[in-house]
């Protein structure tokens, strides 16, 4: 016997719980032996126990008589009285090892265990909270500017991330010998007198006293209107102001000029809608139009004002989310005009709210990580495949060939596909069938950056993938079956050793970037059925001398030809309809261009920086001249425009350096800003009288323009609108109006 701990009850040694007051009683629970009751109690028990006794041999001996066994098997049908669970043998656990526990149910009659659940309990997470300052932790010893940093620590010693400092930074005394031109140490700015002045410093940081200079002078700026007698070029007269030269701060004298006062016996008439800075009294806001004063035809400003221009954009502050996006769903958010309050609200979508699992999914080419709260994946790429045929990074099983090419058969097992090499043979032979069923795809990627020098494509091939040979440096020679019908983008980009290639005639397209970079392709045929060459196709083909364009392409992409600096003639066949953006752009050696009378479209850049191109006829299909067109073609003599052109985008001539003259036909309406800038050797051009505007800077920097021939009357050319600065820095033209020819 035993004393329960808790109401003082006499209990067997073995039993588990008190049956007096059910409290459990765990392993741990040493229980002294003690006194017996007193005989009172005893007495009250046997008065209680006997008479319990005779009524159950009563009960028994009536089952009996009724046939319900034997005493032993009536009593035998009496089930144990599950009591509450109790916990034994609990050991909590810790950042460095599991807990455990069990979970134990005893019979509240006779006390014996029922079932018993052992449970475990996880490790409880890192606590970096202990500042621990030995070696271990060092992040950065201290310096002259800084204390020492550490890591925080867990209590079990493992590192955390996040750091702090502790202790002083080393004594020393200040040295300011360092040149440190950082803006905190700026005394004083570079004007166009003066060098930079900065303070010296300490290597600790602190700055000093003493100066020094560094850099250099500052450009002049020439914005200083001083009418002092030494800037003066001109004095008024009856019909003319002042005119003086700009000048900069310091007292040099600019090139540009300005006029100031009215002229000699003038009465002002302020009637002009003159837009120059100076005239300005408010700039435009996202409500209200700029206004400026009225002015003079001597200059001089008036009182009275006009609106002009057109207002600014709104200065729109932070987002405000309103609703939170998540991977399956956009969010809204809206955000406000600093200045006129307007409110713009839209959708958004948020990328980073994915939950990818860090578990791949794959299929026979590619693995990736699925997002288990939507459809999203990310990762996807194409199996890294071992000489087992396992991927080294998913670990999914494929099958490889003998000689290191990895072929998959399709699902529906009609075709296989080239995955994957691995080999280290430089040449190699695709096999026209895999496990009974012909190869008819090489993969994408399947042979990128590999170190080959040949290879074989078997007729059954009919399509080759993306970036399939991508970077194959030492590629040289590539036999390919009649039976490819396409070649995908990038597929040959970046072979430095591939020279000549024979494309079938079953392909009907090049695709973007097919032979971008193949830096020592000498020449090419574009085969019989081809339609159209894809962007940047021959990009960058720097040793490309020779293309024949057959009848039957209809357009040739954006940087097409790109870059391929050693093509030096180019004929352009009836059948081209239009030419990509800067299709043939810094083609340094292009001489000669023919284009047919079917192209209909020539994009931006189409011929920029082509600086060999000495002329170019334009067929008369062509309605407009796109910007930069010809821009940078420095050896352009002479070019005609066609009678149908209607506009001439901006900079579509700017810098055609050797370009003498040019005639704009009639149907031109308007000339863009930086048109012709910067054509130094251009001595003459004809305007129609149709033009209604001449933009910005249209012939800025033609140093050699002395005339101008306007088809239109005295008043028509001063109702152009004429942008700033059209004619800055021309040389002294002459305008001869209405010009015959």
């Amino acid at each position: 016997m035993k004393k329960c701990p808790f109401c003082g009850a006499d209990i067997e040694k073995s039993a588990r719980f008190c049956l007096y007051c059910m409290q459990s009683l765990t392993e741990k629970e040493q229980i002294l032996p003690h006194k017996k009751k007193k005989p009172k109690y005893k007495m009250i028990l046997a008065a209680t126990v006997i008479p319990l006794l005779m009524l159950a041999f009563v009960w028994s001996n009536s089952q009996i008589a009724l046939g319900n066994g034997t005493p032993s098997d009536i009593f035998a049908k009496s089930a144990h009285t599950p009591a509450a669970v109790v916990t034994e043998k609990y050991i909590d656990s810790s950042c460095t090892q599991t807990g455990s526990y069990d979970e134990v149910v005893y019979c509240s009659e006779c006390q014996e265990e029922i079932s018993r659940t052992h449970n475990t309990i996880e490790k409880k997470p890192h606590n970096y909270s202990q500042k621990v300052t030995t070696a271990e932790y060092l992040k950065a010893k201290a310096t002259n500017a800084e204390a020492a940093v550490y890591y925080y620590s867990c209590i079990c010693g493992d590192k955390g991330t996040t750091t702090f400092t502790s202790g002083s930074v080393l004594e020393h005394t200040h040295n300011f010998n360092q040149k440190n031109t950082d803006s905190i140490y700026q005394k004083s700015p570079a004007t166009c007198t003066d060098l930079a002045v900065y303070y010296y410093s300490c290597i600790c940081g602190d700055k000093g006293l003493s100066t020094f200079t560094s850099g250099d002078l500052s450009e002049h700026v020439y914005d200083q209107r001083n009418m002092a007698i030494e800037y003066r070029i001109s004095q008024a007269t009856e019909t003319s102001p002042a005119v003086y030269y700009y000048s900069c701060i310091c007292g040099d004298k600019g090139t540009t000029t300005f006029t100031s006062g009215g002229v000699l016996g003038h009465t002002h008439t302020f009637d002009q809608k003159n837009t120059a800075t100076e005239y300005l009294k408010s700039p435009a806001t996202c409500t209200e139009l700029a206004v400026y004063y009225y002015s003079c035809t001597c200059a001089e400003k008036g009182s009275t004002t006009f609106t002009s221009g057109t207002v600014t954009p709104h200065a729109f502050g932070d987002w405000i989310v309103d609703t939170v996006a998540t991977c399956a769903q956009t969010g809204t958010r809206h955000h406000t005009c600093t200045i006129c309050q307007t409110s713009v609200s839209e959708t958004y979508s948020d990328p980073n709210a994915h939950s990818y699992s860090t578990a791949w999914t794959a299929d026979d080419t590619y693995h990736w990580h699925a997002c288990s709260k939507c459809n999203s994946i990310t990762g996807k790429e194409a199996h890294l495949i071992d000489d087992s045929g396992r991927c080294s990074l998913c670990g999914h099983q494929t099958t490889a060939s003998k000689n290191g090419i990895v072929y998959m058969v399709s699902k529906d097992g009609t075709y296989a596909e080239v995955i994957d090499y691995t080999s280290s043979a430089s040449s190699v032979v695709i096999a026209d069938e895999y496990e009974g069923v012909p190869v008819t795809k090489i993969g994408s990627s399947a042979f990128q950056e590999k170190n080959i020098t040949s290879i074989y494509i078997p007729n059954s091939v009919t399509s080759i993938g993306d970036w399939a040979f991508q970077q194959c440096r030492n590629l040289t020679s590539v036999t390919m079956g009649n039976g490819v019908k396409s070649i995908n983008p990038g597929a040959f980009y970046g072979c430095t050793s591939l020279t000549s290639i024979t494309i079938p005639d079953s392909i009907t397209r090049i695709a973007s970037d097919t032979f971008a970079a193949c830096t020592s392709l000498t020449s090419i045929t574009i085969p019989k059925n081809i339609t159209s060459i894809g962007d940047c196709a021959f990009q960058d083909c720097t040793n490309l001398t020779s293309v024949t364009i057959v009848n039957g392409v209809t357009s040739i992409g954006n940087y097409a030809f790109y870059g391929c600096t050693g093509l030096t003639s180019l004929t352009i066949p009836n059948s081209v309809r239009d030419i990509g953006i800067e299709a043939f752009r810094e083609c340094t050696g292009l001489t000669s261009i023919i284009i047919s009378d079917g192209i209909t479209s020539i994009h931006s850049g189409a011929f920029y920086g082509c600086t060999s191109l000495t002329s170019i006829t334009i067929p008369d299909s062509i309605t407009r001249i796109a910007s930069d067109t010809f821009a940078g073609c420095t050896s352009l003599i002479s070019i005609t425009i066609p009678k149908n052109i209607t506009s001439i985008g901006d900079h579509a001539f700017c810098s055609c350096t050797s370009l003498t003259s040019i005639t704009i036909p009639d149907g031109v309406t308007s000339i863009d800003i930086n048109t012709f800038a910067g054509c130094t050797s251009l001595t003459s051009v004809t305007i129609p009288d149709g033009v209604t505007s001449i933009g910005y800077g249209a012939f800025s920097d033609c140093t050699s323009l002395t005339s101008i021939n306007y088809c239109g009357s005295d008043e028509q050319w001063q109702a152009i609108n004429k942008g700033t600065d059209w004619d800055k820095n021309t040389g002294m033209y002459f305008i001869t109006y209405n010009y015959k020819g």
